[in-house]
């Protein structure tokens, strides 16, 4: 995420889905005016990550210890696709 704000500190959190489940939330503390940061998950070549993937980055405007239950503003949304490798045909 390429944050570019007026606040000095920000913090904002990607949530991971697959399938429409969500698989895990990263909170991302926003360092200074203009910021690069990001968040990541190992997709292996295994059956369990093929799927319709989205990451939805939000920013907290109330933090929580429960961040779940965080007041947020959704920023941007990146969608993706995993799909099985086709088989050669011998």
């Amino acid at each position: 995420s390429f944050i570019d704000n007026s606040a000095i500190k920000v913090k904002i959190r990607h949530d991971w889905y697959k399938n429409g489940v969500l698989i895990s939330s990263v909170p991302l503390d926003i360092q200074s005016v203009n910021y690069r940061t990001f968040s990541f998950k190992n997709i292996t070549d295994s059956v369990n990550s093929l799927g319709d993937w989205k990451v939805n980055i939000y920013e907290i405007l109330e933090n929580r210890e429960d961040l779940s239950k965080s007041k947020t503003n959704l920023m941007n949304t990146v969608r993706f696709k995993i799909i099985a490798k086709k088989q050669k045909v011998s």
